[in-house]
């Protein structure tokens, strides 16, 4: 094996919700109910028979390498491995393994006629309650040694749909529409930075359902509801079941699940490379102070994932670039990771006992760190996007607030704020690990991300529509028991003078009239009259005063 990759695609869902109510239908509970995606996802090959536990040894090396709450959100685990403190963790996760057929690899063309073939390792999918999930392709490389191909691989493997179209230059020389053809948009992307066809499949072959070459982007009403549509090779993953990457399909309920990407359109890459000349290489120099791998064109590459062509010219940039990315503390024994905010790679000498045990952790615990921290990362946009929504509703409903409406507001507030700390406090962690290049790793991944300063923006954003919305609601209140008190004012002042006229006829003797055989029926109106206006006014403070 000369390579590994594994690709992650972090995406957000939604599940279709029938016959609800509005509040139900933005209800957080409603829209990521595990329970009910499970449902559906039952009827694709999305398999969910397997839940952790520690029948092989390497299962061991990966479960106790992380602390007893992050395994809580890292793995859907069996019986024997709950305890009370944990209980909840599988209400938090789903995971799945696609059932892939005999002989399917991972398919790669470029647009001039060269071939990668990977052999899948497995297809994996985890689900949160959060709204997010993750699929990851797991790929070894048997076949490409060259380095060369190895970013190739890594820079065209990775491809969701075109970052951009390509154009020709008449609209920019002139003050004319661009006019550029549906065959050239398509085809200049494609020698820069888009695979020809991306598939799943046979080696050898082009023909699959899981077939994508991108060329539906040549037409504009395939996009103009927005770029991102779902590659061909992920969307049969979920072949029985409808999805759509557009929130209109799901609201009219054209579709039964949405799925949209939470990065760009490009897949998240792990990758380990074995190469013993660049390894000796680095290696050599490590105890020179100016480090050979800050100025190695490959590192850059390998790193920030290009192709071919570096995407920078600038010499000190690139220097300071590779040397925050680079985590160095094994570099004399020609070991170097890589970190960015798409790509986690390790380079060491070439496949042997050596290397075996660190392609295992990159197999196992590294992937799961990578994975939580794409969870949160991805977590923290899914829900920026829903209090953009609670905001917005507040628009809507500005010139007409009532009291039921800030309610309803203030609910999805209290719904989304709730949802937001038990993410907070299950999903997101300082720490993972004791083990110290765990610690170590693990920083980089959450700072290339910027992981916490997201985190403290979305907490600081939720507090203040949380005091604003609070805010309305007090004054409402106050205007409400205003009002209140004016209408109970008015009802008490006729029952009071009815009551003392009444009481003035009886000449304080009360019981002379409420036990006589003749009814007296100024006192009785008078009494009558007073217990009905109480009573109103106990309905109407019970009502608003007690409710708010």
């Amino acid at each position: 094996m000369y390579s590994y990759h594994i690709f992650l695609f972090p995406f957000k869902w939604e599940i279709l919700r029938n016959k609800k109510s509005e509040s139900e239908r933005n209800s957080m509970s409603e829209k990521y109910r595990l329970s009910d995606l499970d449902k559906e996802l039952k009827k694709t090959k999305w398999n969910r028979d397997r839940t952790f536990n520690l029948d092989y040894k390497d299962c061991y090396n990966e479960y106790n390498f992380f602390y007893r709450q992050v395994r809580e959100i890292l793995y859907e685990q069996s019986g024997r491995l709950i305890e009370e403190k944990t209980e909840s963790g599988n209400d938090l996760i789903k995971h799945y393994e696609y059932d892939i057929p005999e002989g399917m690899h991972y398919c790669i063309k470029l647009n001039c006629g060269k071939k990668y073939y990977l052999e899948i390792d497995s297809i994996l999918l985890n689900i949160y309650s959060t709204g997010t999930g993750v699929i990851s392709f797991h790929l070894r490389n048997c076949l490409h040694k060259d380095a060369v191909d190895i970013l190739k691989i890594n820079q065209y493997g990775r491809r969701l749909f075109p970052p951009f179209l390509a154009l020709n230059d008449s609209s920019i020389l002139t003050k004319d529409k661009d006019n550029t053809s549906n065959e050239e948009a398509i085809n200049g992307v494609k020698n820069v930075e888009l695979p020809d066809a991306i598939w799943l499949g046979e080696e050898n072959s082009l023909s699959s359902d899981y077939y994508e070459n991108f060329e539906r982007y040549s037409n504009k009403e395939y996009y103009e509801k927005g770029p991102f549509r779902l590659p061909k090779f992920i969307e049969k993953l979920f072949d029985g079941i409808k999805v759509s990457s557009y929130k209109r399909d799901l609201c009219c309920g054209f579709t039964n699940l949405y799925i949209d990407t939470v990065l760009d359109d490009r897949m998240f890459v792990i990758s380990w490379y074995g190469n013993n000349d660049i390894a000796d290489n680095f290696k050599n120099k490590s105890n020179d102070t100016t480090g050979n791998y800050l100025e190695s064109d490959f590192w850059y590459k390998y790193v920030f994932v290009d192709g071919e062509n570096k995407c920078i010219q600038n010499y000190q940039m690139q220097r300071n670039l590779i040397e925050q990315a680079t985590y160095t503390r094994w570099i004399d024994y020609g070991t170097l990771w890589g970190v960015s905010r798409y790509s986690f790679v390790c380079l060491t000498s070439e496949y042997d006992k050596s290397s075996y045990f660190i392609i295992k952790h990159i197999q196992s615990m590294y992937y799961k760190m990578v994975e939580l921290c794409l969870l949160q990362r991805g977590s923290v946009l899914s829900y920026s996007e829903e209090l953009a929504r609670v905001v917005n509703s507040f628009k809507e409903k500005s010139n007409k607030t009532k009291m039921k409406d800030v309610e309803n507001n203030l609910k999805q507030v209290r719904d989304l704020y709730d949802y937001f700390m038990l993410f907070k406090n299950k999903m997101c962690f300082v720490e993972v690990t004791a083990q110290e290049q765990g610690i170590e790793i693990y920083d980089m991944l959450q700072s290339a991300m910027k992981v916490p300063q997201e985190l403290d923006t979305i907490e600081k954003k939720m507090n203040d529509i949380y005091n604003y919305t609070n805010l309305i609601q007090q004054t409402l209140e106050t205007e409400e028991v205003g009002r209140l008190t004016k209408v109970m004012f008015y009802l008490a002042l006729p029952a009071l003078v009815v009551g003392i006229y009444s009481m003035s006829l009886t000449n304080g003797n009360i019981s002379e009239y409420v036990f006589s055989s003749v009814p007296y029926w100024p006192f009785w109106i008078g009494l009558v009259t007073v217990v009905v206006f109480s009573c109103l006014a106990i309905l109407l403070f019970k009502k608003f005063i007690i409710k708010n």
